[in-house]
């Protein structure tokens, strides 16, 4: 636009697919000001790295992960280190031993 705001046409333009559906398991859109957001679902043991759908340019603010299923009781996901590609998570079960579970995940960042 000749003001300098870039509309949702000029992004789709830019960046193919760039507005997203949360319909899909695995996908990531644009919010308004530039902001990524990306989710997915993974099946992993402890200490795997996940893969961003779409690398982050500048910052990754925040990755959030919720394990999908808990059969027994008190198991833990977390993330350990991420870069602008990707993400380590440790997942552990009450004993505090590595293991393998299905979980939830999402990213915000620039």
């Amino acid at each position: 636009a000749a003001d300098g705001n870039v509309t949702e046409y000029q992004m789709t333009r830019v960046i193919p697919g760039s507005v997203g559906t949360f319909a899909i398991a695995n996908g990531w859109t644009f919010l308004p000001g530039g902001i990524l957001m990306q989710w997915g679902t993974n099946t992993s043991a402890s200490g795997s790295t996940i893969t961003f759908p779409v690398a982050y340019t500048s910052a990754v603010f925040g990755i959030q992960c919720t394990i999908a299923q808990n059969t027994t009781n008190r198991h833990f996901v977390y993330t350990r280190s991420n870069t602008l590609t990707n993400f380590v998570t440790t997942q552990l079960d009450s004993g505090g031993s590595g293991e393998t579970n299905t979980f939830f995940w999402t990213a915000i960042g620039i």
